[in-house]
Parts: structure tokens; sequence; C-alpha cells
């Protein structure tokens, strides 16, 4: 699998990095583009966005499929679900600001897809860094801040599972564990209100 997140559109030779791309991966491979901006959408830096069927065409040899980023989203959130049986064309995407490229020879690739709770740590436990922290009184205050207007305006959509502002008891400022956090653990690792990251993360 090759994976190129959320940066593609920053690229001004894509045909070169297509082309790169596509030869380090195998012929039975998967090209996996996240949250590409489309030119036909409105996007904050976007970048020099492509439209969903130009983008379509620099992978042709992997058959891409494209995606609606909206309903991907959706999915997850609602259902914890990805349905990558539910390709669009590029007139389906009409002018939604981002979409979704996946291209692979692999057609069980396309199916719809469970995305479990991810409640086991295998780095360390962190409050999600849109989060300002302050610890008082054996608790701590948690409340939603981004750092520039542009961002919120570009992801502001976060705050379908991010609370605006919580209070739990205990610092959750230092090393956080599980024990500490009782039954609310499963609903702040849901919520991503707390995320497993890998040591030493800034």
């Amino acid at each position: 699998m090759v994976v190129h997140m959320d940066a593609f559109p920053y690229i001004w030779h894509k045909r070169l990095c297509a082309d790169e791309m596509m030869r380090v991966a195998r012929q039975d491979g998967i090209m996996l583009l996240p949250h590409l901006h489309s030119s036909l959408g409105e996007n904050i830096n976007s970048g020099h966005p492509l439209s969903p069927s130009a983008y379509g065409e620099l992978f042709a040899p992997y058959k891409p499929r494209l995606f609606s980023d909206a309903r991907l989203l959706d999915d997850v959130i609602e259902h914890q679900v990805a349905d990558l049986s539910d390709a669009r064309s590029p007139e389906q995407l009409g002018n939604e600001p981002s979409l979704t490229l996946i291209g692979s020879p692999q057609r069980a690739v396309y199916r719809r897809l469970p995305v479990p709770d991810q409640l086991t740590s295998t780095g360390e436990l962190k409050v999600n860094p849109l989060y300002k922290s302050k610890h008082q009184d054996g608790r701590t205050v948690l409340r939603l801040s981004f750092p520039t207007p542009d961002y919120e305006e570009e992801f502001g959509v976060c705050r379908r599972y991010l609370p605006n502002s919580l209070t739990i008891n205990g610092d959750l400022t230092g090393r956080i564990s599980p024990e500490q956090l009782g039954n609310r653990y499963t609903e702040l690792r849901r919520r991503r209100v707390l995320i497993d990251v890998p040591p030493r993360y800034c």
C-alpha cells in the first residue's frame, strides 16, 4: 500500500509524484489518497487542486475509485463503518470540496469495512491537542481551542465528535492510564478526546 495523506494537492509535479507512487507499489498494491482538495469546490489553503476526474486519470493504471469525504465521515461517525463499496463518479461528487481516491486491482478492497473502537493503547495516551487543559482542585477542565480561524473553518466538523468543553476527575496533564478514568475511558477514546500517540509525541 502507498498512502499519501492530505498533501498531494500541494505538490506541483503531480504526474511525477503519481508515477513514483505507482512505481514503488506492487502491481497488486493499493493506492490510498485521503482528503484530496477538489478544484471544483471551495477549500481553505487548497494548494493546487485538480478536478476529481483529473485525479483519477493520474492513477488510471490502478483503476481508481473516488469517494465522498463527507459521506465517509458520516459513515464512520454514525455507523462505525468505512463503506468502500460506495464509489462516486466525478459528476456525483460535483463541487464537493474534497474526496478520497483508492486504486487497486484487488476488488475485495471495495467493501464495507468496520471501524472498531480503538481502546487498546499501543503508545501513550494524550489529550487531543485541540484542547487546552487546566488542572485544578483534583479535576481537569478541557476546552476546545482551534489554532487559527482558518483551521476552525476547515476542520470545525470535528465538533461532531469533540465536545466544546468537559470536566474530568483527575489530572490529565501528565501521564494518563485507562484505570484512572474508570468507566469514562471508553467514551473519551471513542470521541477522540484522548488519542493514542507514539512515544515522545510533541
